[in-house]
C-alpha cells in the first residue's frame, strides 16, 4: 500500500479526498479545469494588475489541483502497472 503523503510529510486531509479523485474521467478533469478558469484565472480587474488578493484566492486552488494531479497519476500508474487501467470509451477506435 502507497502511503499517501504531502510534501512537508502532511497527509491529504482526507481519504475520501484520494477516493474521489481517484478515476479516470477525462471530461470531469476538464470541466473542473473550464470552471477554475472560469471562475478565478480570467476574474481580472479593469486595470489589469493582478495583486496579493489575486494570489490569496489562487494559493488554495493550486495546492488542490497540485494534490489532485498526484492522486490521479497515482492511480493511473497503480492501475496500468496492474493491468486493470480500463480506457475511457471515448478512447475506442472507430
Amino acid at each position: 500500500m502507497v502511503q499517501i503523503l504531502l510534501g512537508k510529510g502532511e497527509f491529504f486531509s482526507s481519504l475520501l479526498e484520494v477516493t474521489e479523485w481517484s478515476d479516470f474521467d477525462v471530461v470531469g478533469w476538464s470541466r473542473e479545469s473550464y470552471e477554475i478558469v472560469r471562475d478565478l484565472v480570467y476574474d481580472i480587474p479593469a486595470d489589469g494588475r493582478i495583486g496579493d488578493d489575486y494570489f490569496r484566492r489562487a494559493a488554495p486552488l493550486v495546492e488542490t489541483r497540485l494534490k489532485q494531479a498526484g492522486v490521479r497519476l497515482a492511480y493511473l500508474l497503480n492501475h496500468a502497472a496492474a493491468g486493470t487501467l480500463a480506457f475511457p470509451s471515448m478512447f475506442d477506435a472507430p
